[in-house]
């Protein structure tokens, strides 16, 4: 497991050799010090199995990029971080998620073409309560605003991008 693997690098100072691993197990915070801490000598293809509840996208799209081997986080039932990370962690072919996790999006800029990535990849609820600005086609932003697993406050910015009316503006300013 990935905790032992901490414990052992934690009390030597020769690198722990762990080529044979095929799948480590655990916590983020420790399948990190395995991979990252420079005292664990992984496999590049190592499977990794996520077992917290709560990750941070940015966190798993780093282990990601540290294996070629899969990384399942179908434990994991609440995603938190940026859009642009979330979509990055959906659109990834070696990343396993289960289809009902829900999200909780950090404050600021959202491009919506991010946003509808994660929408399609659960039916979990998406609070997007601390978004501030959205951005996007017209048809893009009415895509989203109409989805029912997404929540908005009441009050963020609209940003579109391309063509678009008058009545598409007001119909879009009573959303907002």
């Amino acid at each position: 497991s990935a905790a032992d693997l901490a414990t052992v690098n934690g009390v030597t100072s020769v690198v722990v050799d762990a080529e044979a691993v095929t799948t480590l197990t655990g916590i983020v915070d420790d399948v990190q010090s395995a991979f990252f801490s420079g005292g664990v000598d992984l496999s590049d293809s190592v499977d990794v199995v996520i077992i917290d509840v709560f990750v941070d996208a940015a966190d798993i799209n780093g282990l990601d990029a540290a294996t070629s081997g899969t990384v399942t986080i179908t434990n994991s039932t609440n995603i938190t971080g940026t859009a642009e990370d979330g979509a990055d962690l959906v659109g990834s072919a070696t990343i396993v998620t289960d289809d009902d996790y829900t999200v909780t999006l950090l404050a600021g800029f959202v491009d919506v073409a991010d946003l509808l990535a994660i929408d399609a990849d659960t039916s979990g609820t998406i609070d997007a309560t601390a978004v501030t600005t959205i951005s996007g086609s017209i048809t893009d932003v009415n895509t989203i605003l109409a989805s029912g697993g997404i929540n908005f406050d009441s009050d963020f910015n609209i940003e579109v991008e391309g063509p678009v009316t008058i009545a598409q503006i007001n119909a879009l300013d009573g959303q907002t």
